[in-house]
């Protein structure tokens, strides 16, 4: 009955039409497609070596526009590689059930309460510590969190004046 109305181009669908036809309906949730769900890329296997490639273009053209460099075949940006094995590892952890967050990268920056990754596209708004209940937080955005921070950071011996516990957050 719902996919006659929601095809009778006439109609404009809200909730009244279908409180009209069942009153005790409490809410209704409309998808993109008709009587099954497809999406050719559900469930498809992510290649590594793709979103290596796509790594590898994103940090040269963040190099081009922050150094201003006007000439593409620099040797800079030919010596700039993206770490094959931290891709996997971060692939194997993050869209995994096996290991999940079980493995020894996220183990190194957090204590996870669960070993799968939640694949939730959330936004990280604040410093996951800022949160009044940590509860509210699942475990991979406080190691996305934690991970670039340590991955970005530079070492206190480096710059003294300004850094916190050991390291100091690079900031434009």
């Amino acid at each position: 009955v719902i996919g006659e109305i929601l095809h009778k181009e006439e109609d404009i669908v809200n909730r009244a039409t279908f409180e009209n036809m069942n009153p005790t309906i409490s809410g209704v949730v409309l998808e993109d497609f008709d009587f099954v769900f497809v999406n050719k890329f559900y469930h498809t296997n992510v290649n590594s070596s793709t979103v290596v490639a796509a790594a590898s273009l994103i940090v040269r053209t963040l190099d081009i526009l922050t150094n201003e460099t006007e000439d593409v075949h620099d040797s800079t940006l030919a010596a700039i590689n993206v770490n094959v094995s931290l891709v996997e590892d971060l692939m194997g952890c993050l869209l995994d059930y096996d290991p999940g967050l079980s493995c020894e990268l996220v183990k190194k920056y957090i204590s996870p309460m669960s070993t799968c990754p939640s694949h939730y596209v959330g936004v990280i708004m604040d410093e996951p510590s800022s949160t009044s209940y940590t509860g509210y937080i699942n475990d991979v955005p406080i190691f996305i969190w934690n991970f670039l921070a340590d991955r970005t950071s530079i070492p206190m011996e480096n710059n003294s004046s300004k850094c916190q516990q050991g390291c100091c957050i690079v900031r434009p």
